[in-house]
């Protein structure tokens, strides 16, 4: 489990960026190679996450 530190300070760009890689990447390979249905769930996830990532950082 990964803790974010929070103290007040945005999430830096790149962090939500390599997040929407990750995600973008377990997308093509469950497509590509016909993966099970978990790690499509977990791209959908990852680029879910990476949308958060930046929306919060919009608000601040």
């Amino acid at each position: 489990m990964i803790i974010l530190p929070d103290d007040g300070e945005p999430t830096p760009k790149w962090v939500a960026g390599v997040v929407a890689i990750v995600g973008l990447l377990l997308m093509f390979v469950t497509l590509f190679f016909q993966a099970s249905w978990q790690s499509g769930v977990f791209g959908l996830a990852f680029i879910g996450f990476a949308v958060w990532l930046m929306r919060d950082r919009r608000k601040r």
